[in-house]
């Protein structure tokens, strides 16, 4: 009776671990063998108005120097593999004054950079760009740049890359910042990101839209894109205290004194397929520091951003033609 039990027991246990495997493999096949780091970071481009307590910070290049430095110690402890960066400044008279290459001789060495040029500030001589840094190679296809240089200089808020992941797994990034300056309204900014992702995206379920939203994440038009493409916020599950999840907080008092009219929310985003995996997303918390007296400055404290950042790992499911 012992035996029969037995022989029963290991039947059944023979069939949990093919199952098992068969389960174990199918996930193999189906996503990249291992996920990668995303953030989004807004390097606040230090432009406030002219009445404000602030305003020395407007092309004040040695504060500048000052926040980079703090951000690159944070970002060589992250190692991320794709990095949105907003608001990044360099000075077109001075080729040492530059976000991009400070941030590379910190702590950005080998990684590929793509600029697009989102607006010019003549008063400090500098243009702003939209950088997307990554670990990978960008696309070269010709028909691919030409139809993104096309888009990109009638929407200078939208940059739009693609790198190789592998052979047939290319990774589609969407680079927004939706400025508060700009007179694109909500619905108007979502059509033109939808008509982007309609021409640009051979493999929709590798799709990646990271960035600065300005609107409510219960927009209607909102929503309504999330649903078109089968996207998901990557903070959804990982906000259990709402606040902890802010980008935009009072507790950096930096952020405070440029909004401390505005409610405390989460603009920064990362969004990504329905099907992708998400085992980890928080909220990229950079702290503070003391202000040297070199700097002249009439704070106390320095905040490396105006924003927090976002940042999510990402194992994207294997490529699926539209």
């Amino acid at each position: 009776m012992l035996r029969k039990k037995l022989i029963v027991l290991f039947f059944l246990l023979g069939i949990f671990l093919v199952l098992r495997l068969g389960c174990l493999t199918s996930i193999v096949d189906r996503y990249d063998p291992k996920p990668l780091t995303i953030q989004t970071l807004n390097l606040f481009n230090q432009k406030v108005p002219s009445d404000h307590e602030h305003f020395s910070l407007s092309g004040n290049w040695l504060y500048r120097l000052e926040r980079l430095s703090l951000i690159a110690k944070q970002l060589e402890t992250k190692q991320a593999d794709i990095l949105f960066f907003q608001e990044v400044l360099k000075q077109q008279e001075n080729i040492y004054n530059s976000d991009v290459e400070i941030l590379r001789a910190y702590s950005l060495a080998g990684y590929k950079v793509e600029e697009s040029p989102f607006r010019e500030h003549p008063e400090t001589g500098e243009l702003e760009t939209l950088s997307l840094v990554t670990k990978r190679a960008f696309s070269t296809e010709a028909d691919f740049l030409n139809k993104r240089k096309l888009f990109q200089t009638q929407y200078p808020f939208l940059g739009i890359h693609r790198v190789d992941q592998e052979q047939g797994q290319p990774i589609h990034l969407f680079h927004v910042n939706m400025d508060s300056s700009q007179s694109q309204d909500y619905s108007s900014f979502f059509q033109i990101l939808t008509d982007a992702l309609n021409q640009f995206s051979e493999c929709s379920n590798r799709i990646v839209v990271a960035g600065f939203f300005a609107g409510p994440s219960d927009h209607p038009a909102y929503l309504n894109f999330l649903e078109a493409f089968k996207l998901r916020d990557t903070a959804l599950g990982f906000c259990e205290n709402e606040k902890d999840c802010f980008t935009g907080s009072h507790q950096n008092s930096l952020y405070y004194s440029l909004h401390k009219n505005s409610p405390e929310r989460r603009g920064d985003r990362i969004l990504v397929s329905s099907e992708a995996q998400i085992p980890e997303a928080s909220r990229l918390f950079l702290p503070p520091s003391e202000v040297r007296p070199h700097l002249r400055l009439s704070l106390k404290k320095i905040w490396p951003t105006a924003r927090f950042g976002w940042q999510a790992k990402v194992r994207f499911p294997k490529c699926k033609k539209l």
